[in-house]
Parts: structure tokens; sequence; C-alpha cells
């Protein structure tokens, strides 16, 4: 189980590094600095709280779910911003409001798998040693 959720986590930083980079320049040049600030803003602020929100949902659903979740509505902001192309700056609130929305559900998710799936002796091994 472990090593399937090193796999998922290492495919998940690629796809969003990846794309991250691609569409911050995207915002940069549309919009510029500004654009870059108030959508990573908005992604900071609702994944912050989507992030709290998220216990009320792990209380009742799996965070297998949950994770699955992210991954997805991750998909859908770069769709989106995909599909609006030169508008996206336009749309800077709802698309950080969608990445915060989806990175508070994935890091809620990933966040328990990792505590479950780690026991006390070993965590040391899984988080590196200090």
């Amino acid at each position: 189980m472990s090593t399937r959720l090193i796999q998922v986590q290492a495919l998940a930083y690629l796809g969003t590094s990846l794309a991250s980079v691609f569409f911050n320049v995207l915002l940069f040049r549309q919009g510029g600095t500004s654009a870059v600030v108030l959508y990573a803003m908005m992604t900071i602020l609702v994944q912050t709280m989507t992030f709290h929100a998220a216990g009320m949902w792990l209380k009742q659903r799996p965070a297998r779910v949950l994770m699955q979740v992210g991954v997805l509505m991750q998909a859908l902001v770069y769709g989106v911003a995909v599909t609006l192309g030169a508008g996206a700056s336009n749309h800077l609130v709802v698309l950080g409001l969608l990445n915060g929305l989806a990175g508070g559900a994935y890091w809620s998710g990933n966040n328990l798998i990792q505590c479950v799936v780690t026991q006390e002796r070993s965590r040391s091994v899984w988080f590196g040693r200090q």
C-alpha cells in the first residue's frame, strides 16, 4: 500500500508542478504580476478553508475518495484554463477558487492516508530522517 501511495504522490506532484509552471506563465503574459498574485491569493485562501472543512467530510467518507476528488478537480482547473485560453486572466477568482478547492481536498486526504499507512516506528523512514 505504501509504495502505491508513493507512486500516486509522485504522479500528482509531477503533474501539478508542470501544469502550474505553464499556467502561471500564461497568467503572467496575459495580466502581469498582479494576475499571478491574485490567483495565488485566492488559491491559498480557499485551500486553507477547504482543508479545514474537509475534516467534516473525513468523518463520514474515506480519505481515498477525497484525494481522488482533489486530483479530478485539479484536472478540471487546468481543463477550464485551456478552454478559456486568452480569457483566463479575466476569470482569476473562479480559477483560484477551483484550484483552492482541489488542493484542499487532495492534501486533506493525502495527509490522513499518510498517517494511516505509516506506523509510529516507521514514520521517520517515510518522512525522512531528521
